[in-house]
């Protein structure tokens, strides 16, 4: 039982240890999102502005934001993976205890 406590605490602290990127890079894409925003609104208010300039940062914005949402929903699903391992722990937990009683 040990051993597989050990194994399982070890791949739900790689899944939890994995979350944590996940969102120190959900936080720096936002923030690149924040600057791109930014830098459009500026090239916008330019009285002779560049249209491709605008449409090229207008393109990132919308890509990254998409990107950002898509990572978003997922992360729904990401964070169930600790629970499903805790689970699968009680289960083994309790059937190891069965065969031994």
């Amino acid at each position: 039982m040990a051993g597989i406590f050990d194994r399982l605490n070890s791949e739900r602290d790689a899944v939890i240890a994995g979350l944590e990127r996940y969102g120190h890079k959900q936080k720096d894409m936002a923030e690149r999102i924040r600057s791109e925003v930014e830098a459009l609104n500026a090239v916008q208010s330019e009285g002779n502005r560049d249209e491709r300039k605008v449409a090229d940062l207008s393109g990132r914005v919308q890509w990254d934001t998409r990107v950002f949402e898509d990572r978003r929903r997922a992360l729904t699903y990401v964070c169930e993976a600790p629970v499903l391992i805790e689970q699968r722990l009680g289960a083994l937990a309790r059937t190891i205890a069965a065969a031994m009683g």
